[in-house]
């Protein structure tokens, strides 16, 4: 297997200021063998504050498990309030990986017709965006030299971020527009309003229970891909909450986890370096840090599910393969 991180921007591209040196990366988890494979390009959730631990490596090792090439995105976030809104960096980060993977298709064994991207949360937010944008104007830029090389070919969306309406996960959107937001801005990003021919086949799971992203914004999104007529397949399970990624034993023991190491990283340099400004010096404690570290960076831990209900959640994963199967065969 092929395990690299990869930058997707030079210093001189990348144009959002984190105040730090960090850069949107692409992780690498490319099967041997002779012959050309599928492959899926995971998107962690975190409310455009940062990248989720539990929904990266652990959902790339499934698609492993059942023959797929996968690869992780880290994308722009707005880790701070103090730092500026996403906008259309982390749209432009994706982008920009899906060109990288279809370009390198023959030398990492990839089907260019079969890519497929997984979103969670903001990261389904995310997903759907380039579901519905990739032809858009602002993304001409960021094209590879094939046409329509940023397309995916398939979406699967897990308990995704979709509508700025009545059924919104603010903080997200917070996170990508600011607070000051206007209508024009905020129905460009409420995906069902954007579906189209254009839209790839999608697959959407999501849980009644989820008090965080409500169930709606999948059922939205589906109705809006009925009505021009994108195929799909939408599965709605009765249990647990939001963030369940996998929803495996691994999930169980280890999912809590927050950032990923690469946002972790960024965070801890943002942290010093607000730290540094507010005191008009270059110390910092690790007293200090700790305080600001549970401002928090890092949620706290949920109560651990009923094991016979995320056992039956995990299910979604199965049926996933079998649809992107399907779906890469007709």
């Amino acid at each position: 297997m092929l395990n690299q991180t990869i930058n997707l921007w030079t210093k001189e591209e990348y144009t959002y200021d984190t105040g730090t040196d960090f850069i949107p990366t692409l992780t690498t988890y490319i099967l041997d063998g002779l012959y050309a494979k599928d492959a899926v390009l995971v998107i962690p959730g975190g409310g455009y504050k940062g990248c989720s631990s539990a929904e990266a490596e652990g959902v790339a090792m499934k698609f492993l498990e059942a023959g797929k090439s996968a690869f992780v995105l880290t994308y722009t976030t707005r880790l701070r309030p103090s730092m500026q809104p996403v906008q259309k960096q982390a749209l432009r980060d994706l982008s920009r990986a899906m060109i990288l993977i279809r370009e390198n298709a023959e030398k990492w064994r990839i089907h260019p017709d079969h890519i497929a991207i997984c979103g969670f949360s903001a990261g389904g937010h995310l997903a759907a965006s380039l579901a519905v944008h990739w032809n858009r104007d602002f993304l001409q830029n960021v094209r590879g030299i094939q046409a329509n090389s940023n397309k995916p070919n398939a979406v699967i969306l897990g308990y995704p971020v979709i509508s700025t309406g009545e059924f919104v996960h603010k903080g997200s959107f917070v996170n990508l527009l600011g607070d000051d937001a206007t209508k024009e801005q905020l129905d460009e990003v409420s995906l069902e309003h954007s579906v189209g021919p254009h839209t790839p086949p999608v697959f959407l799971w999501h849980t009644i229970q989820d008090m965080t992203v409500p169930v709606e914004n999948a059922m939205i999104f589906a109705s809006a891909l009925r009505k021009s007529l994108v195929p799909f397949e939408l599965h709605i399970f009765p249990f647990i909450g939001h963030g369940t990624s996998t929803s495996d034993d691994s999930w169980y023991t280890n999912g809590q986890d927050y950032l990923n190491a690469d946002c972790a990283q960024l965070y801890r340099k943002v942290a010093i370096k607000e730290l540094t400004e507010s005191k008009g010096n270059s110390s910092v404690s690790d007293a200090e840090l700790l305080d600001f570290f549970n401002e928090p960076a890092v949620k706290p831990k949920k109560p651990l599910p009923d094991p016979m209900n995320y056992q039956h959640n995990a299910n979604w994963m199965k049926l996933c393969i079998e649809w992107l199967n399907i779906t890469f065969r007709e």
